[in-house]
C-alpha cells in the first residue's frame, strides 16, 4: 500500500478501502449505480473519497457510491483524501454528509440522525437541525419514522407509499398502523384505507404490494381523524405540547376530562376503541374565553378524540343541568315545559322536533357541500397551482405573507417545485399553504374568497 505524501489526494487501491459500518445509507439504487458506474469508465472518479486510516486499511467516510460504482468499473485505485478523524468527527460527517444527498433514503436519513442523538455523541435535535439546515421539526419527523413498522417500512422502501403518509402514520401505535394498512398475509384486503379491489387479487400469482391502493396524504389524514381515537394520555409532548400540559396538569389536580368531537356522533370505530363517552357536537359548548366562548365555574377539560381539531384541548362544558351561563336557554325551556299543560307540550315538541330536523338538515348539508369540495379537491388544487405561476412573489407580496404566517405541516402539491429562484420557492411554499387551506373541514365556505381574490373561477370547475 503506496501513497504520494506531498499531495493531498492519494491513489489508493480499492483492496484497502473498505465502507464504514456505522454508514447510516443501507440502501443504493441499483440503476443509478450502474449509470454511475459507466460514467466512470469513461471519465473516472471526479471528485476524490474520503477516509480515515485504521487496521484494516482505510475507512470510506464520503463516497460509498463511487466506491461501488468504482467496483462495478472494475477499476483498480481511486482517488482518495486521507484524514485522522475521530469516531464523533467521522460519524458526524457520515451523517451529515451523506444524507443531504437527494437520492438517500428518508428511513436511512432517520437511522443516520438517531445514531448521532444515541450514545456516545447525545446530539441534541436542535444541534442537528443547525448542522443541516433544517427545522426541528423536520428532524424530528425524520427519526419518527422509525416509528413505523416493518410491514409498512417495507412499503415505503418499495415506494407504495411517499413520505407524506408515513409520517402520518407514525402519529399512530403499531396496532392502529396494522390496523390502518391490513396484513400482508391478506395481501392487505382486510385494511382500512389502504385496502386492495378485491377483483385485482390473484390468489394464483399473489403480489401484496401491488394489491396497496395509493392514497394521497390529504386521504390517510382524513382517514385517521374519522377512524382513529387520539389517545391524550400517550400524545406526544411534541407534536401536541399544549394538550399534554393541560391534560397532565389536569390529572394532577384531579379534575375531570373528557373526550369530545365536532361532530354529530363519532364514527363506531372511534366509539368502540374504549369504553369512555365521546360527547358529540350537541352535548358540549366551548368554555375558555376564545372563539367567542364565555367560561364558567363548571367547565372540564374537554380533548378532541376525532374529526376536525383532533389532538386538541380546550374548557368545555356540559353541565346542561346547573350551568345558566352556557345552556341558560335550555334551562328556561325545561322549567317551562314543566308547566305546560299537555297541548302545551305537545306544540313545544313539535318544536324542538323541527328544530332538529333543521340542525340535521343543516348538518347534512354541510356533508354534501363537502363532500362535492372533496370530489373537486385535485381541480382547484390544479387552478391554484396555475394562478400561483403568474402572482408576484417578492417578499413583500400575498404569497410571502401566507408563507411567513401559515406554513406549518402543509401537504405538497403537484406541478411546482422549488425552483432556483426566490420567487420560485416563495410560489412553491404559498402553493402549499393554499393546497392546506383547501383541504380544510370548512374550505366549501372559507376559500372561495380566496380563490375570488387570487381570482380563480371556481363556478366553472363546479360546473365540470
Amino acid at each position: 500500500m503506496t501513497t504520494d505524501t506531498a499531495s493531498p489526494f492519494h491513489m489508493l487501491p480499492l483492496a484497502d478501502l473498505h465502507e464504514s459500518p456505522h454508514n447510516p445509507r443501507k440502501h443504493f439504487d441499483q440503476p443509478k449505480l450502474n449509470e454511475l458506474a459507466e460514467s466512470i469508465r469513461t471519465v473516472g472518479v471526479l471528485s476524490p473519497l474520503l477516509v480515515r486510516p485504521n487496521g484494516l486499511g482505510y475507512e470510506i467516510i464520503t463516497g460509498h457510491r463511487r466506491y461501488r460504482a468504482s467496483k462495478l468499473a472494475k477499476l483498480e485505485t481511486v482517488p482518495c483524501v486521507s484524514r485522522p478523524l475521530t469516531d464523533e468527527q467521522a460519524m458526524e460527517i457520515l451523517t451529515i454528509d451523506n444524507l443531504q444527498r437527494e437520492d438517500v433514503h428518508p428511513l436511512d436519513e432517520a437511522h443516520g440522525y438517531e445514531a448521532l442523538m444515541a450514545p456516545p455523541y447525545r446530539w441534541k435535535v436542535e444541534a442537528i437541525a443547525a448542522k443541516v439546515s433544517k427545522s426541528v421539526r423536520y428532524i424530528y419527523d425524520a427519526k419518527a419514522l422509525l416509528k413505523l413498522t416493518k410491514d409498512v417500512q417495507e412499503l415505503f422502501w418499495a415506494g407504495r407509499i411517499d413520505k407524506s403518509i408515513a409520517v402520518a402514520m407514525t402519529r399512530l401505535t403499531p396496532a392502529e398502523q396494522a390496523e390502518l394498512l391490513g396484513t400482508k398475509a391478506n395481501a392487505y384486503l382486510d385494511g382500512g384505507l389502504f385496502q386492495a379491489e378485491c377483483d385485482l387479487y390473484d390468489e394464483d400469482n399473489p403480489d401484496e404490494l401491488d394489491q396497496v391502493k395509493h392514497r394521497s396524504v390529504r386521504e390517510v389524514e382524513a382517514y385517521i381523524k374519522r377512524h382513529i381515537r387520539f389517545d391524550a394520555t400517550k400524545a406526544d409532548a411534541f407534536l401536541y405540547p399544549e394538550t399534554v400540559k393541560q391534560t397532565t396538569e389536569a390529572t394532577q389536580a384531579k379534575r375531570k376530562i373528557i373526550e369530545i368531537t365536532h361532530e354529530y356522533l363519532a364514527s363506531d370505530d372511534v366509539r368502540s376503541a374504549s369504553d369512555a363517552r365521546v360527547y358529540g357536537a350537541r352535548a358540549w359548548k366551548r368554555a375558555d374565553g376564545k372563539d367567542d366562548s364565555k367560561t364558567c365555574e363548571r367547565s372540564v377539560l374537554g380533548v378532541l378524540v376525532s374529526g376536525h381539531g383532533q389532538g386538541e384541548a380546550f374548557q368545555v362544558c356540559i353541565n346542561k343541568d346547573r350551568c345558566k351561563v352556557h345552556w341558560g336557554a335550555e334551562i328556561k325551556a325545561r322549567q317551562k315545559r314543566a308547566h305546560e299543560t299537555p297541548a302545551q307540550r305537545t306544540k313545544a315538541n313539535e318544536k324542538v322536533d323541527a328544530l332538529r330536523k333543521k340542525q340535521e338538515d343543516e348538518y347534512q348539508l354541510q356533508q354534501r357541500k363537502r363532500n362535492e369540495w372533496d370530489s373537486r379537491e385535485k381541480q382547484i388544487v390544479a387552478a391554484v397551482v396555475e394562478r400561483v405561476k403568474k402572482l408576484d412573489a417578492k417578499p413583500t407580496g400575498y404569497l410571502a405573507g401566507l408563507v411567513v404566517t401559515k406554513m406549518g405541516h402543509c401537504p405538497s402539491v403537484p406541478g411546482l417545485t422549488r425552483g432556483k429562484s426566490h420567487e420560485d420557492l416563495i410560489r412553491y411554499l404559498g402553493a402549499r399553504v393554499l393546497a392546506a387551506q383547501i383541504d380544510e373541514w370548512n374550505a366549501y365556505e372559507t376559500f372561495p374568497k380566496t380563490a375570488k381574490y387570487l381570482g380563480i373561477d371556481l363556478s366553472k370547475i363546479f360546473s365540470e
